[in-house]
């Protein structure tokens, strides 16, 4: 039989094609050189020393979401790494979902690389074929189209710490294009159904935080995103952010992830870091800010907390004292000339997260009183900002002036972090602080408060609801409801 020559090169590219896609095409790196270095040698070099560095607790529990930034790895890398330092202790996870977005192009739909592998400087890193079929196969508006992953870091960035810390992983990267809340609540629906039948798993939402404004108003803007990331509340993060309440450039990814893990049960979170691009840059004023954290099933229901609060006092006098004094100091500064001052620390505790409000009373009466419920800075960093902000910020009052700073008194409460109950009986006055939330409500009543009113429980409920701008007896219905716990003391 002669064989016919000229059929042979249809032939061959017939072949080629089909080998490729039976292999699967890899994604070659396109911000190397850019947002982490080129060399294999200096990359991996600077994400170990990342990683070692990292101070990320031990969780009790199953990692279920990481939420990781995704800038440039100088800025960005050390928050980073204090995820993907927790997600190295758990070898058995052997998958990771990657969630993140497309910057440039605003398609519709989701995006996922369901075959081949991903290279960075480092290596390879493969794909999940089996499960990237099934995700694909599973709704028309995920698309296997690779031309929509060029040229985007979201994702990207992801993989060269993936490589260190987790180095036997393979990945599902799936890229959201338009944020809408359609997107949101189809992709949650869809991958739960898949993931609620898998194990040895963790999914990742790549995101960013505020960008573009100075380091005390992105602390402020990101203590809410906090608050909706340590409820376990992705709906209401993704409400925050329409309104403007939240700014995260990554709010799809990060609502989708927290609404997935709370269907699959988990229960507990933590932010692990929060940071902002003039910690390595040096300018204050214009910064991005950055988050980590960790979402997780606790197993047995314990509340190992988000910092080193456990409702007993654990600050020492001198502690107290020094938190005192900076919240005055950063008030003082803050009315002669709107500055704020640094402050030499050397204590770990004061040094570590911690959420905290400051009170400011003038003759005995309310004054100005600022907080964040959430740690998401450290603690004297916590207290100075929300000292400054009750003194210029509370929309109840005028910003305080510079005849009034002598007749001021200061008190300050350290939060534990917030606990959903179900059951209101077990609110105990005197010990808890409520906080109480439906849609874009929210209101928040320190524990010192139903004690300074004489408030019972119901009493305590009631003017909980009306600080959130509801009705008295909200809460008995379709009302999320908080406990926490605080550490008072006050100037002498």
């Amino acid at each position: 039989m002669k064989l016919n020559l000229k059929y042979i090169p249809i032939a061959l590219l017939l072949l080629v094609i089909l080998v490729s896609k039976a292999f699967g095409e890899d994604r070659e790196p396109t911000v190397a050189g850019a947002f982490y270095p080129a060399d294999s040698a200096q990359l991996y070099n600077m994400i170990s020393g990342m990683l070692e560095k990292a101070n990320a607790p031990k969780i009790e529990g199953i990692p279920v979401v990481l939420i990781s930034p995704h800038a440039g790895f100088v800025y960005s890398g050390p928050t980073a790494a204090e995820s993907y330092k927790l997600l190295s202790r758990y070898p058995e996870i052997n998958t990771a979902i990657i969630l993140g977005f497309k910057h440039q192009i605003n398609y519709r739909g989701v995006a996922i690389w369901a075959s081949g592998k991903w290279k960075t400087p480092l290596g390879e890193i493969p794909v999940n074929e089996e499960l990237a079929a099934e995700i694909l196969n599973s709704a028309d508006y995920i698309a296997d189209r690779h031309d929509l992953f060029s040229g985007e870091h979201s994702l990207e960035t992801q993989i060269p710490f993936l490589q260190v810390a987790a180095p036997d992983i393979t990945i599902v990267p799936l890229q959201i294009g338009a944020q809408d809340k359609d997107i949101v609540t189809k992709l949650t629906n869809i991958l739960f159904k898949i993931l609620k039948e898998r194990e040895n798993y963790v999914i990742i939402a790549s995101t960013d935080m505020t960008h573009y404004k100075s380091r005390r108003q992105c602390a402020s803007i990101d203590s809410v995103s906090a608050e909706y990331i340590a409820s376990i509340d992705g709906e209401g993060l993704w409400r925050a952010s329409e309104n403007g309440r939240a700014q995260l450039c990554g709010a799809a990814p990060v609502a989708v992830a927290l609404e997935i893990a709370k269907k699959l049960g988990a229960d507990k979170a933590k932010i692990l870091k929060h940071s902002d691009s003039g910690e390595y840059a040096g300018n204050t004023q214009s910064v991005v800010s950055y988050l980590s954290a960790v979402v997780y099933k606790s197993g047995d229901g314990s509340d190992d907390g988000n910092a080193a609060l456990t409702g007993e006092d654990y600050l020492s006098e001198k502690q107290q004292q020094k938190l005192l004094e900076i919240a005055r100091k950063s008030i003082e500064a803050y009315i002669a000339n709107q500055s704020v001052p640094e402050f030499d620390i050397n204590d770990s505790i004061l040094e570590a997260p911690g959420a905290a409000f400051v009170t400011i009373n003038k003759n005995h009466q309310l004054r100005g009183c600022i907080g964040y419920t959430e740690p998401i800075l450290p603690l004297y960093q916590t207290v100075s900002t929300c000292a400054i902000k009750a003194a210029s910020e509370d929309p109840r009052f005028e910003p305080l002036s510079k005849n009034e700073y002598a007749d001021i008194e200061l008190e300050i409460s350290v939060l534990t972090p917030l606990k959903k109950i179900e059951d209101v009986n077990k609110i105990e006055v005197g010990k808890h602080g409520l906080m109480m939330q439906r849609g874009y409500n929210r209101g928040l009543l320190l524990p010192q408060v139903a004690v300074d009113f004489g408030w019972d429980r119901m009493q305590f409920l009631d003017a909980t609801c009306r600080k959130a701008g509801m009705p008295p007896g909200c809460w008995k219905e379709n009302c999320d409801i908080y406990i926490f716990s605080a550490e008072v003391f006050e100037e002498k």
